[in-house]
């Protein structure tokens, strides 16, 4: 089982270090192993399937895990979120949000 830490930012001024941390207690409260961070500067407007994202979902396979410091990190659009969330269940890829502890 792997678990993928994925944290996009829009600007390279922005800071990654605070929801690191959160996804990393996430993580650890839900046992879900050790954490391999994937992080980008790029927009969210940007498809999914033409950043970072887009080769984690298709390199994770059945049961494996993604977290997010929260789902609006995944795509710009509620279109585009349900999109990935849709991908990635088909896969039984499991998606856990730190924000609002949400999981699917």
């Amino acid at each position: 089982m792997r678990t993928i830490g994925y944290l996009r930012v829009s600007t390279a001024k922005q800071e990654t270090e605070k929801n690191k941390a959160a996804i990393l207690t996430m993580a650890n409260d839900l046992s879900l192993g050790k954490v391999e961070f994937v992080e980008e500067v790029v927009s969210g407007t940007i498809d999914w399937k033409k950043r970072k994202l887009g080769d984690v979902l298709e390199e994770l396979e059945l049961g494996d895990n993604i977290v997010v410091p929260e789902l609006s990190r995944l795509g710009r659009s509620t279109l585009g979120i349900l999109e990935i969330l849709k991908m990635a269940k088909s896969k039984s890829i499991n998606v856990f949000s730190v924000k609002g502890r949400w999981q699917m």
